[in-house]
């Protein structure tokens, strides 16, 4: 009877175009959609927080805090306190208050107290009272605190005001805003976990568009005037004290914390209660970059890559010194490119290499690749400033891996549940002369390839054996079944064989046990 045999075949030519539909839709996800942020934003904190530490001098702070608010009133603060906080830093080099200052400080009370004043001074009798227009004018000098604080704007002539939050983003008042040296946002940046990891350089309102506080202090620091700061940030790439920018901030500068001259590497602060006090302790904010800001209970808390917690003043100070001394990570344009380039090497390390390889190896393989890959962006980063983000490539070698995988397993589900792909019957003059054998990922099948049937030359057929005679039964003798015969006792095994049948004597399957002579 002919033989049946089946042929397996290695799969059909469909991984290439597998591999290539995968990396696109990677690539595709990676640029449009937040799959990859986790990782890449640990990677990136992890690389920030172990970068070699630079010293940065130049910034301080002046810390409205529960102190401050229990001895002069809670927030927010009369505007003649503001202005005699930027009176006693008049040693400061910058001077940036983050409260904003966008309507009228008690505009209803100011104008009934001038209107009053008016009727005093229209009146003969009244203005010979010796003590009423002495009185009526020290209410409305408390009253106007625009005009004290424009009046100390003035003065010192290196002071920046914020905008409001991002919620209205209202200017501060004409006559405060022509004062001052400049307005900018006060937006850090934080991410959604609270994690500063980049500072827009500019922020994009309806009414105008208003640069970052940071960047302003630090190029007034550095001595270039605000026309000079606000045109080299619009250039392309942007400039700032001296350096040019990275091309991609316009998505955001990334900045390299720098450690300062404070407790625990932060900017040394002052109780806005100590300055309004005239504290000997003045003197060490003489020359920097000085931000006002509150810090209280209520105030939100902001996170640096190492997961430390800073307030939002502290975080202004800490960019502005990092700006002022042009700490900050930067991409090159030859290498911006870099990451799909790799992508394109995953892919083709997945369709040319891991096929090659066992599985076992080219897991091994594939997890030092990503693992290189990780290290590497850490130590550019770490050490020379240079961020190129891995996740596109480690993304593409994982996910091709899975892929490769999975369809390995379904084909094999379907050869299972179908059978044999090919089968072919080898007839008694078919010769297989020839086989091949083909590795597919970890598993090694052997393909038989049929060339043309050789024919060899045939024996004469042999004649086929005589068949005993049948033996006759009578109807009279009745057919029973011969008990089973029984092996001689010398037999090692109970299996008999006899050659003529039940009646005949049984042989042994196995040689006879030879008797041994008896020991002596």
């Amino acid at each position: 009877m002919p033989r049946t045999r089946p042929i397996t075949r290695p799969p059909g030519g469909a991984t290439p175009w597998l591999l290539a539909t995968l990396l696109g839709l990677v690539g595709w996800a990676h640029e449009s959609t937040p799959l990859a942020q986790p990782m890449q934003h640990w990677l990136q904190d992890r690389a920030v927080a172990d970068a070699r530490p630079m010293a940065s001098t130049g910034v301080a702070m002046v810390l409205i805090d529960e102190a401050s608010q229990a001895r002069h009133g809670p927030l927010p603060w009369r505007r003649d306190l503001h202005a005699r906080l930027i009176d006693q830093l008049s040693g400061a080099r910058v001077v940036i208050d983050t409260e904003p200052f966008g309507t009228p400080e008690s505009e209803r009370a100011l104008a009934e107290l001038q209107n009053i004043h008016a009727t005093i001074a229209a009146d003969p009798m009244l203005a010979r009272h010796p003590e009423l227009p002495a009185l009526i004018e020290r209410s409305e000098a408390s009253l106007n605190g625009d005009a004290h604080l424009t009046q100390s704007l003035e003065r010192h002539t290196r002071v920046l005001l914020s905008l409001g939050p991002p919620g209205d983003g209202l200017p501060p008042l004409p006559r405060l805003a022509s004062a001052a040296a400049g307005i900018g946002h006060a937006v850090t940046g934080a991410d959604a976990d609270g994690v500063i990891r980049r500072h827009p350089l500019w922020r994009h309102g309806s009414a105008q568009d208003a640069p970052s506080l940071a960047a302003l202090g630090a190029g007034l620091y550095r001595g270039d005037s605000m026309a000079a700061v606000e045109t080299g940030l619009r250039d392309h790439p942007p400039r700032l004290a001296g350096h040019s920018l990275p091309d991609d901030s316009d998505s955001g500068l990334m900045p390299l914390w720098p450690v300062h001259d404070g407790p625990d590497g932060a900017p040394p602060s002052l109780s806005a209660r100590e300055v309004l006090a005239g504290s000997p302790a003045l003197a060490r904010l003489k020359g920097r970059i000085v931000v006002i800001g509150r810090d209280d209970r209520s105030t939100p808390r902001l996170r640096l890559p190492d997961r430390r917690e800073i307030s939002p003043a502290e975080a202004l100070a800490r960019l502005s010194g990092a700006m002022a001394n042009g700490h900050w990570a930067r991409t090159p344009a030859a290498l911006q490119w870099l990451p799909w380039g790799l992508l394109v090497a995953a892919g083709l390390y997945l369709w040319r290499i891991v096929p090659r390889l066992t599985r076992n190896s080219a897991l091994m393989l594939s997890a030092s690749l990503c693992l290189a890959l990780a290290l590497g962006s850490h130590g550019l980063l770490a050490w020379g400033g240079i961020w190129l983000a891995p996740t596109l490539p480690i993304f593409a070698l994982v996910l091709g891996h899975l892929a490769l995988i999975a369809r390995d397993r379904w084909q094999m589900h379907q050869r299972r549940s179908r059978g044999p792909l090919l089968t072919t019957t080898l007839g008694e003059d078919t010769v297989i002369t020839s086989y091949e054998t083909v590795t597919v990922t970890t598993r090694e099948r052997t393909v038989i390839r049929h060339d043309e049937p050789e024919t060899v030359p045939q024996a004469p057929p042999r004649p086929a054996p005589a068949t005993p005679p049948a033996v006759a039964r009578t109807a009279a003798s009745p057919r029973t079944t011969p008990p089973p015969a029984r092996c001689p006792a010398i037999c090692r095994t109970p299996r008999c064989s006899t050659s003529a049948g039940p009646s005949s004597t049984p042989r042994c399957c196995t040689r006879p046990t030879r008797s041994r002579p008896p020991s002596r």
